[in-house]
């Protein structure tokens, strides 16, 4: 939190089921409702885990409870958020721009018009990887590689 307050930011938490730490209160973070946090909010970041409360969660009123030129980020999880909704927010011109790193369906659909839209960032969901799970993860794509190159069967083939 003391990294993003350097830049003159506030933060607001609205989550009902965790309580603030002292040290959170302390740097000036306020617990809000989600309709105050979306209505005061320039960038939006979604950190939450996927349940049945969860699944859609992110919507069109949603989008729309947002202030105008607000970025979204989601680095959670796909089925949080209604991706036709968040197409539209950002055609519209109503968001700004959004980062994702994770969608409804994946992969995402090749055609999918979120992902020629230029106010868009997209990353891998590996934001939470360790440097261990980085190495490990690109040495057996490496491999996987390699034995498709020299004509073996590979190790996880994807169906």
């Amino acid at each position: 939190m003391r990294l993003i307050k350097a830049f003159g930011s506030r933060v607001l938490v609205a989550d009902p089921y965790v309580a603030l730490s002292v040290e959170d209160v302390g740097d000036g973070v306020r617990r809000v409702t989600l309709k105050t946090l979306l209505n005061e909010s320039d960038v939006v970041t979604l950190h939450a885990r996927l349940t049945a409360e969860t699944r859609g969660f992110i919507g069109r009123a949603e989008f729309a409870a947002m202030r105008e030129g607000a970025v979204f980020i989601n680095t959670a999880r796909g089925p949080l958020v209604d991706y036709d909704a968040l197409t539209e927010a950002l055609k519209s011109g109503r968001l700004r721009g959004a980062a994702l790193e994770t969608f409804a369906v994946e992969p995402a659909p090749v055609g999918a018009e979120l992902l020629r839209l230029d106010n868009v960032t997209l990353t891998p969901h590996i934001a939470g990887a360790s440097l261990k799970t980085i190495e490990r993860a690109a040495d057996m794509a490496a491999e996987e590689m390699r034995r498709y190159l020299a004509g073996e069967a590979l190790l996880n083939p994807c169906a």
